[in-house]
């Protein structure tokens, strides 16, 4: 069984991130001050899938997504808008998604699977309130919101529990 969680080291790519951490979080910031909720914009097969692995009602405003790719559908619109974000994303290997999403404080994502055991997770926490508070949980195993990696296969659930 894979681990739940693995480290940066193990994936060179994911430094490139970190390196321009200023410039992929002034993007992410100002993708984050247009957000609207996720109904609506959404196709409704992406609407329906993203229901049913969230465990939210889209009508909630508390949480948000920009998607840049989708299964490897390019959204040109949100990759413009954050050109570093994106030069870095694109040199990602194998790369099938990638997906902006905030969490309003008390939102809870529900348990859920990937889609396959085939993928790899990275999460980078941007703009993270209360450190401790925002959390990640594979399988058992809890972590704060940090840059980590995670396999799909694993149950897997994210929360913000800071002050709604």
């Amino acid at each position: 069984m894979p681990p739940p969680f693995y480290s940066s080291e193990d994936f060179p790519w994911t430094t490139w991130f970190l390196t321009q951490f200023q410039d992929v979080e002034r993007e992410t910031i100002a993708l984050n001050r247009g957000m609207t909720p996720l109904h609506s914009r959404m196709t409704p097969l992406y609407a329906r899938y993203t229901e049913i692995v969230s465990g939210m009602p889209l009508e909630d405003p508390r949480w948000f997504a920009r998607t840049f790719i989708f299964f490897t559908i390019k959204n040109s619109i949100v990759l413009s808008a954050a050109p570093t974000t994106s030069s870095l994303l694109a040199k990602v290997p194998g790369i099938v998604s990638a997906v902006l999403l905030r969490l309003d404080g008390g939102v809870h994502l529900q348990p859920h699977r990937g889609y396959t055991p085939d993928v790899l997770r990275c999460h980078l926490g941007i703009s993270v309130p209360e450190p401790g508070k925002c959390v990640l949980r594979v399988a058992n195993e809890r972590r704060a919101v940090t840059f980590r990696k995670r396999t799909s296969t694993p149950e897997h659930a994210l929360a913000s529990e800071t002050p709604t």
